[in-house]
């Protein structure tokens, strides 16, 4: 698949998915692309990292108990 057929299917542009990919212009990759990206190409939709990064993130901010549990019980200070 080319990168215009990825972003096409991701309804971006493939100028904007090469940038992000390539980190240019300070560009990064949303955890929720990344998903989206797994979904296109046929692979879970955690299966980048950044996605299950972005998305335990997230749940923690919804839920402030399981963050500081978490925090507490990975000794983070």
């Amino acid at each position: 698949m080319s990168l215009r057929d990825l972003a096409g299917r991701l309804s971006i542009s493939h100028s904007h998915l090469s940038r992000s990919l390539r980190g240019a212009q300070g560009k990064t990759i949303r955890w929720q692309l990344a998903g989206d990206i797994a979904v296109a190409l046929r692979l879970p939709r955690g299966y980048f990292p950044e996605y299950r990064a972005g998305r335990v993130a997230e749940y923690l901010m919804q839920h402030p108990k399981a963050a500081t549990a978490l925090f507490d019980e990975l000794k983070l200070k």
